[in-house]
């Protein structure tokens, strides 16, 4: 598997794997994550996603605490997307934490900044069906088009320098968020 970076104006440090599983594995991600409990997000009423959290947890305030441990289904996973950080950055974050967020038909993830209490590295897997991420800065605006089955990572600039927002989507969307938090 080949990582490369994206080539126009997007932030630096994104990284894109196209076809990172396969669509049997994408199935049975989803028999596994479908198989345990979601929870409302609960944020606001714009945000209405169902989400799974799992190891450290931040609670967006200073203290933190450990929620279910990692599943053992995402270990694969993890080793591979640390094995790809050690290559593109000569260093190994620890991830230590796995959301997973549920978005039907239509809704969205709203613009949003990663807070500093996360590694810079953050990797995203997206499956069920495609999705488009829409990056800002200032007066710039780059829309990126991640298709079902995917990986991409941020790190640098593209982590905490630019807003990032999931458009909506027509079908069944879940996005697996992998981190580090410090």
């Amino acid at each position: 598997m080949e990582l490369e970076a994206i080539n126009f104006d997007i932030p630096i440090g994104f990284y894109y794997v196209k076809n990172f599983i396969s669509n049997y594995e994408q199935s049975e991600l989803l028999k596994n994550i479908d198989s345990n409990i979601w929870e409302n997000s609960n944020r606001n009423k714009i945000d209405s996603r169902l989400v799974q959290h799992y190891g450290r947890y931040y609670t967006g305030r200073v203290e933190e605490y450990k929620r279910l441990d990692i599943p053992n289904y995402m270990e694969e996973h993890i080793d591979d997307i640390t094995d790809m950080c050690e290559q593109l950055y000569n260093k190994s974050p620890k991830f230590n934490q796995v959301s997973i967020n549920n978005y039907n038909p239509g809704e969205r993830r709203h613009k949003y900044v990663n807070p500093l209490v996360y590694n810079d590295m953050i990797a995203y897997i997206s499956i069920l069906s495609d999705s488009v991420i829409r990056f800002r800065r200032c007066h710039e605006k780059v829309d990126v088009k991640i298709e079902a089955g995917s990986l991409y990572i941020t790190s640098s600039s593209s982590t905490y320098s630019w807003t990032y927002e999931v458009l909506p989507s027509e079908n069944r969307r879940v996005c697996i968020t992998i981190r580090e938090l410090y």
